[in-house]
């Protein structure tokens, strides 16, 4: 009976991300995002990014073509727009199981899935979409099928390395490249097998991911290198090609042409213990936890816990923390990584550790639960039949596993967290 719970979960939860393509887009950056496609969609002009009559310098084109050829597709409609992040988002939850069971086994992969599927800001990213939904998808499926060619030798991986690479900067820009490669580079580090890093392989992957943005360079080039007279951000002279490649990155870091958003260094910080809520704190425990490993053993990478993951989602967060113009969801492209490091720290910590932790998931998953039933109780009252008994069977899966006689504590915190996060977000989807 439980196996059986716990697949319902998951298809209450795939429910839940279908939901969440039926509510009216937010009125901030889904909408602007939306406008810029439903201007190509209108006018029939793919080339240009254009944003209430004016350029629009900033990310590339991927979200705008996808978005637009589901309004040419389904009609102009917020499901239209938000269905491609959608898809994106099932292939990035998969290609960090299929990462995790390549570097650390079946149970880390399983684990790190249902992280990363009921992580706050996750599940957010396919209601409010802007770019981070299909980003962190790409640096997902990029990293897993970097480690397929590291670990299995696959050609037609390499091919797929350089997709995902291509589609992740189409979307984002450089850190969708950064973060794969840089972790990849580390692995070899961690390996001792520096003397494999320059090889005809990597001068492959690099020429089809050249090769494969092709489309966006030319887009931009046409939009801006042709035109230096145009004026963004109170700069004229822009290159579009030079702004993807550099720009974008160092202007935000440095807030030059954006302003400063926060000065807070502990801004991201902060945020993270909302927007990977309920796995934030076992997340920062687990990244202590590596860090020590590597003073432990004296930095012999192979005896430390996923220092590749670990090195490579701690240089990112430094980073991003000291940046001048900063966004709560710029956080979010650590998610797998971060989803992989905790499932391996839990399943590898000392049996002693498994009670606090579980009382640890427990308390915030309780506290979950009584915000969710509060807000869709005393403020927004369910009046639908069908959402109230899907709630109520949310909660007695709840109640089912805490009572459950079974001694695998930590299944038992992984599990009751993930339908407290199930809960939260039906609830807002389908009523709130």
């Amino acid at each position: 009976m439980l196996r059986v719970i716990k697949n319902i979960l998951v298809a209450v939860l795939a429910i839940t991300y279908i939901g969440g393509l039926f509510v009216p887009i937010m009125n901030n950056n889904a909408a602007h995002h939306a406008n810029i496609a439903l201007h190509m969609y209108l006018t029939g002009d793919y080339i240009n990014l254009i944003d209430r009559g004016m350029d629009y310098l900033d990310k590339p084109h991927l979200l705008f073509w996808l978005a637009a050829l589901s309004y040419k597709i389904f009609g102009v409609s917020s499901f239209s727009y938000k269905l491609f992040s959608f898809l994106f988002a099932l292939v990035g939850i998969y290609a960090t199981y299929r990462l995790g069971k390549i570097l650390f086994g079946e149970r880390a992969a399983k684990y790190a899935a249902l992280m990363l599927s009921s992580a706050f800001a996750f599940v957010l990213s396919v209601n409010d979409v802007r770019m981070d939904a299909m980003v962190v998808s790409c640096i997902s499926f990029a990293t897993w099928q970097l480690f397929e060619y590291l670990s299995f030798e696959k050609r037609s991986a390499i091919f797929f390395a350089a997709l995902g690479l291509a589609l992740g900067f189409a979307t984002k820009g450089m850190v969708a490249v950064v973060l794969p490669v840089m972790t990849a580079f580390l692995y070899f580090i961690e390996q001792k097998k520096p003397g494999q890093i320059i090889t005809k392989k990597w001068v492959w992957l690099g020429l089809l991911t050249a090769l494969l943005l092709i489309p966006v360079f030319y887009c931009f080039y046409l939009q801006f290198d042709l035109h230096p007279e145009k004026t963004v951000r109170g700069i004229s002279g822009n290159s579009g090609i030079k702004f993807l490649l550099f720009g974008q990155s160092i202007q935000r870091y440095t807030g030059a042409g954006w302003g400063e958003r926060s000065s807070d260094p502990f801004y991201l910080l902060h945020t993270f213990l909302w927007a990977f809520m309920p796995w934030s704190i076992l997340a920062f425990v687990a990244l202590i936890a590596n860090i020590k490993n590597w003073f432990r053993y004296k930095f012999d990478m192979q005896k430390t816990t996923a220092f590749a993951l670990t090195a490579t989602t701690l240089i990112i967060f430094v980073l991003v923390s000291f940046s001048r113009f900063k966004n709560a969801h710029y956080i979010n492209i650590l998610f797998p990584y971060f989803s992989l490091i905790t499932a391996k720290h839990l399943i590898t910590i000392n049996p002693k550790f498994y009670k606090p932790v579980f009382g640890l998931q427990v308390s915030l998953s309780i506290l979950l639960l009584i915000f969710a039933v509060v807000l869709n109780t005393w403020f927004f009252p369910v009046s639908n039949f069908v959402i109230g008994i899907v709630s109520i069977f949310i909660l007695f899966a709840f109640v089912f596993i805490l009572f459950k006689n079974n001694s695998d504590l930590l299944s038992k915190s992984v599990w009751l967290s993930f339908t407290a996060s199930v809960f939260v977000f039906f609830l807002l989807n389908f009523n709130f």
